[in-house]
C-alpha cells in the first residue's frame, strides 16, 4: 500500500498530539486540564483525517469540490485569486501591524483595535459582522486566558492589562 502525503502528515500530527497528551499527564491537575483538552481534540481531529484519507472518502470529497469549482468557473462566478508578491507583502504588513499594536498597547487593546481595522479595510465586512466577531473573539480569549487559566497577557508599553 502506498501512503499518501496527507496520511503521513496527519499521522505525524496524531502522534505529536498523543505525545503531548501523555507528557501533560505528569503535570499537576490545574496545569494539565487545558493542554489535555486541546490535545484530545487534536487527536480526534487528526485521527478523523487519517481515517478519511485511508478509506478514500477525502478523495470523493475533493472530486466533488473540483467539479463545483469547474462549474463555477465555467459560469464565470469564480473570483480569480492570484497570489502575488504584493498580496504577500500586504499580509506581512497586517501581521507586523498587529505585533506593533500589541507591543505598544498590549494584547487586550490590540484585539479591539486590530480586528475591526483588519475586517473593515482588508475583509470589507459589515459593521455588524465586525462588532459581533470582535466581541466574540475578545470574550473568548478573556475567558480562556484570564478566567480559566488565570494567565496575565502582555499589557504593552502602557501596561494595559489585568494582573
Amino acid at each position: 500500500m502506498k501512503l499518501k502525503g496527507n496520511v503521513v502528515f496527519n499521522g505525524i500530527l496524531l502522534m505529536i498530539f498523543a505525545v503531548a497528551f501523555f507528557i501533560s499527564l505528569k503535570w499537576p491537575a490545574k496545569a494539565r486540564m487545558y493542554p489535555m483538552l486541546i490535545t484530545t481534540a487534536g487527536m480526534c481531529f487528526s485521527g478523523f483525517l487519517v481515517f478519511m484519507a485511508i478509506t478514500g472518502k477525502d478523495a470523493v470529497r475533493e472530486q466533488k469540490k473540483a467539479s463545483r469549482k469547474k462549474a463555477a468557473k465555467e459560469s464565470g462566478e469564480a473570483a480569480k485569486q492570484v497570489v502575488t508578491v504584493q498580496s504577500e507583502l500586504k499580509m506581512i504588513f497586517w501581521l507586523a501591524l498587529f505585533i506593533a499594536i500589541s507591543l505598544v498597547m498590549g494584547f487586550w487593546v490590540s484585539m479591539i483595535l486590530y480586528i475591526p481595522l483588519f475586517m473593515r479595510l482588508y475583509g470589507k465586512e459589515s459593521w455588524k459582522t465586525v462588532g459581533i466577531f470582535t466581541a466574540a473573539i475578545w470574550v473568548t480569549i478573556f475567558i480562556a486566558f484570564h478566567v480559566v487559566m488565570e494567565v496575565s497577557l502582555f499589557g504593552g508599553v502602557f501596561n494595559l492589562g489585568w494582573d
